[in-house]
């Protein structure tokens, strides 16, 4: 077996012993025989690229890769192995949790790990408090859930739903509130010229005669609004 080296000269090279394989070691070097179990330095070696050409995909392949140094000097292995089946979950899109962390999103210094995640259900979570799994358009909110937050218009509606303005034009002793509100009790703001007189020393007297009517009854007759926000 010949070689020609940088300047053009030819020369003989000797047969390597079994288990060894030629090794190209650049233009400017002569090709030497090599361990077949020869290990790889990370950043050195242009053939892993073209070795990775050659991956047939039908075959396991056990992937190690060296990271830096540890305290005694050697590189530290870390091993993982790829699977046919894994691979093809990749390229297919779906889960593949074996192969990557589709799910989850880690802080920029990498604690917490993770920031947060969505689990197999839908759940949203965070490193603390509860998980979140809903985006609630229920203006009732009568699902009184921990795990669902409210849109705007949802809470517009709600809020919108236990609330009722009154306005008395005429002056009036008694004035009867049909509020609709479905609340046997609520909370009565009474404002009479542009004041409240609620909680002054002549606020009305205030029955709730039912889960949709008051009544609001002063010393003399007045005009204003009432402000009715359902309780319970």
């Amino acid at each position: 077996m010949f070689y020609s080296d940088g300047s053009g000269e030819v020369t003989e090279l000797t047969n390597g012993a079994a288990t060894k394989v030629l090794t190209g070691n650049g233009v400017t070097s002569a090709p030497t025989w090599e361990d077949t179990t020869a290990t790889h330095t990370q950043g050195t070696d242009t053939a892993l690229g073209a070795m990775a050409e050659d991956i047939d995909m039908n075959t396991d392949y056990q992937i190690v890769s060296l990271q830096a140094p540890g305290a005694s000097g050697e590189a530290i292995r870390q091993t993982a192995t790829i699977t046919e089946a894994n691979l093809n979950t990749v390229t297919d899109n779906s889960i593949a949790d074996a192969i990557h962390r589709h799910s989850e999103l880690v802080a920029s210094d990498g604690d917490p790990d993770p920031a947060f995640s969505i689990g197999a259900t839908g759940l949203a979570t965070f490193p603390a408090g509860t998980g979140i799994n809903e985006f609630s358009i229920d203006g009732t909110m009568t699902g009184n859930s921990d795990d669902a937050v409210p849109t705007e218009q949802a809470v517009v509606e709600y809020v919108t739903g236990r609330t009722y303005l009154f306005t008395q034009a005429g002056a009036q002793a008694t004035w009867t509130v049909n509020h609709n509100l479905g609340y046997q009790y609520c909370n009565v703001e009474v404002v009479v010229g542009g004041v409240s007189v609620t909680g002054t020393y002549d606020e009305p007297v205030i029955t709730f005669v039912s889960v949709n009517q008051l009544t609001i009854v002063f010393d003399a007759a007045a005009a204003g609004v009432a402000q009715v926000v359902g309780g319970s």
